[in-house]
């Protein structure tokens, strides 16, 4: 009887290492299988990610512009006019004229990217600057004298004044206008 509990004693000492011994590999599995899911998941969200952010881009039809103020000054060229415009404006509630002097400078970003952009750009603008500048005062022509004294209508003009760059221009390039030395002279 002796015999049978040692047996008995071996056998179930036997299972339990059996047992110690498929539980660590039990785990590295468990740990293994874990740590690949959580790649998988990672890699379709970033896939995900990418797929829906140029779905958006595309059916916005173009890229957010970019904040002016956060690109390298040495990447922004300033393009200037030769001359100043001056453009005179009624005011019909007070019978008075307001006369304004302004210089315009229009930036335009030079790196890799745009390289080809700024090119195009400076050439279109040294051989039809008077084509250009016609158009800038008819658009200044549509404003009032308040665009010019008001800091959100000013912002507002320059922001008008990017978009018509970049529609005449054709090109993202232009990044902001330059509404510089203004002069006003109010008659009564």
């Amino acid at each position: 009887m002796a015999d049978k509990n040692e047996e008995a004693v071996v056998e179930k000492e036997g299972k339990e290492k059996k047992e110690k011994k498929s539980l660590p590999l039990m785990s590295i599995v468990l740990v293994a299988l874990l740590v690949v899911s959580l790649a998988v998941s990672v890699f379709s969200l970033l896939t995900v990610m990418k797929v829906s952010g140029a779905l958006s881009e595309m059916s916005s039809g173009e890229k957010e512009p970019e904040d002016p103020s956060m690109i390298p000054l040495s990447e922004i060229e300033n393009i200037k006019f030769k001359d100043d415009f001056i453009v005179i404006y009624e005011d019909s509630e007070d019978k008075s004229t307001y006369s304004i002097v302004v210089k315009i400078g229009i930036g335009v970003r030079n790196n890799k990217e745009t390289a080809e952009d700024y090119t195009m750009i400076t050439e279109t603008f040294a051989q039809k600057e008077d084509i250009i500048r016609n158009g800038v005062q008819e658009l200044l022509m549509k404003k009032s004298h308040e665009d010019f004294q008001d800091p959100e209508k000013k912002e507002a003009l320059e922001e008008d004044l990017v978009n018509h760059f970049r529609e005449r221009l054709g090109s993202d390039a232009v990044i902001e206008v330059f509404l510089n030395d203004i002069l006003i002279s109010h008659k009564k």
